[in-house]
């Protein structure tokens, strides 16, 4: 009995340790592939995304910590962008971000969720499905490097970007 539980906490012990530490592409639910960028390397899975300008970044929908679901105080900011892509044939990327807590695997899932979510509601108020790609960057594109609430909160967001 005693090998038993010994065996099986060795066993437990290597499940739980036994993440990846390279680029992972994740499947959603549907039939779209979800991009991800691993923190060790600079090259992201598929073709590197153009140059960013400001010009191209539609906005941000932004979230509080650890959540996925889009604010009420965000759905004028996703009425606007919908507005912007609605009939258009443009790709758009919608890029999920997060602070610096938790690890590498948890940031890049909570992006990919907060990306997926803002997807949703954009095909929900008429955008094309077909036309936006969804991808994390986790933790790993911060747009404020200062350690306070105010600076974590932009960074807690999803920029939704027309690509070329």
């Amino acid at each position: 009995m005693k090998n038993v539980v010994i065996f099986g906490a060795i066993a437990a012990l290597f499940v739980f340790t036994g993440c990846p530490k390279e680029k992972v592409n994740v499947v959603g639910g549907g039939d779209e592939t979800i991009q991800t960028q691993a923190p060790e390397s600079s090259d992201p899975i598929s073709t590197p995304l153009p140059a960013e300008s400001a010009a191209d970044l539609l906005g941000s929908v932004y979230f509080d910590f650890d959540k996925f679901v889009i604010r009420p105080d965000m759905q004028g900011a996703v009425d606007e962008i919908a507005e912007k892509v609605k009939g258009q044939s443009a790709q758009i990327v919608i890029e999920g971000n997060t602070d610096e807590f938790g690890t590498d695997e948890y940031n890049y899932a909570l992006g990919t969720k907060r990306a997926i979510a803002v997807r949703d509601a954009l095909v929900v108020k008429g955008a094309n499905k077909d036309n936006i790609r969804v991808i994390s960057f986790g933790e790993s594109k911060p747009v404020c490097m200062d350690k306070t609430k105010e600076c974590y909160q932009e960074n807690r967001r999803s920029d939704i970007k027309a690509s070329k």
